[in-house]
């Protein structure tokens, strides 16, 4: 798992207008599709990908209803999710 970033110059701050500072942005490897991560959950859980794909369906149900109720979505510390304004 070695993710590349590419650094780029951050705006001058109000207090240090001399020194370049920078910040770190990822660089994408690419796009992996929803078909191609649910084979991969297949492959590495022993789950078919009908139970994968019923479990995602439902995650995606289940958070878009409790979004729309104001509440935050949170996926065991991987993402957290809030509806926009």
């Amino acid at each position: 798992m070695n993710a590349l970033y590419d650094f780029l110059p951050a705006p001058p701050s109000d207090t240090d207008g001399n020194s370049q500072r920078l910040y770190p942005r990822i660089v994408s490897k690419g796009t992996v599709t929803f078909k191609d991560l649910t084979e991969k959950i297949a492959n590495h859980s022993g789950l078919s990908k009908g139970t994968i794909l019923a479990v995602m369906d439902e995650i995606e149900y289940w958070t878009a209803h409790l979004l729309s109720d104001g509440y935050v979505c949170e996926a065991h510390g991987l993402i957290a999710a809030t509806k926009k304004g």
